[in-house]
């Protein structure tokens, strides 16, 4: 089993922080980070935040999250969503 969260995109940031800062660790040179679809937006946000990679490649990125399909989630998630600004799903099996 393991855990997924429906959530914004600073834990995206976060992680790919800790990858930078891992790889520059063991010597390697980040010239470049790339993000495809939601993480397209990720790479973009990291680029604002810190600023330490020249190059960022951002690859059909989500630009209109306004209009998310009703169906998508049930009407508790949605209050949820709304209430807490994410939705915590746990996943097993």
């Amino acid at each position: 089993g393991g855990e997924f969260k429906y959530s914004g995109y600073q834990r995206e940031v976060d992680d790919l922080r800790e990858v930078v800062k891992y790889l520059r660790k063991v010597q390697w040179n980040v010239i470049a980070i790339l993000g495809h679809s939601k993480g397209a937006c990720a790479v973009l946000k990291y680029a604002a935040q810190f600023d330490d990679v020249p190059l960022v490649i951002s690859l059909s990125g989500r630009f209109d999250t306004t209009k998310t399909p009703k169906s998508r989630f049930s009407d508790e998630q949605w209050k949820e969503l709304d209430e807490k600004g994410k939705i915590d799903w746990i996943v097993s099996g």
